[in-house]
């Protein structure tokens, strides 16, 4: 039977939660009421790190061929794609996140870069293997899922392990 308070009338149990905090899980102690184990909030070594599942394309090499050219960026994960323009000073990067990246799927990928002049300095393919990814420890929140590409020369795209 429950009371009003939410505790089980008989036996009286103590009852604990075990929430990420710090570098490990602490319990939050509910009710002292008889004997209580903690063996459960030790079983998991989890740290309180954030992350986020993304593709990024990496296109350094492509910028680095037109250092004071504004370059406009053409990039595609299966059918969905965006685009912007690149300046002199940005980080030479586009990434897709967890709207796109939900799993470990294979994913095709394309990237293409458009000089001042209207010329196509990179159009390369590839596909992209995320890979699972859990910051926390094994079995702790959050799993994520990365991949990068990078290019290489005008037309090579390569997935790497990010």
């Amino acid at each position: 039977m429950i009371g009003d308070d939410g505790f089980e009338k008989s036996g009286l149990t103590a009852s604990a939660r075990c929430v990420p905090y710090g570098r490990g899980r602490t319990c939050i102690l509910v009710a002292l009421f008889g004997a209580m184990s903690l063996a459960d909030c030790a079983s998991l070594d989890c740290t309180d790190i954030g992350d986020e599942s993304q593709l990024a394309f990496n296109f350094n090499s492509v910028v680095s061929q037109h250092p004071n050219e504004r370059l406009r960026v053409r990039a595609c994960v299966d059918d969905v794609c965006r685009s912007t323009v690149f300046r002199k000073g940005q980080f030479p990067s586009v990434a897709f996140g967890e709207d796109v990246i939900t799993d470990d799927e294979p994913r095709p990928v394309t990237l293409t870069i458009v000089d001042e002049r209207s010329q196509v300095v990179f159009d390369g393919a590839t596909t992209a293997t995320p890979r699972k990814r859990q910051v926390n420890g094994d079995g702790c929140s959050p799993t994520t899922w990365q991949a990068r590409v990078d290019t290489s020369g005008t037309s090579d795209l390569i997935a790497t392990d990010s």
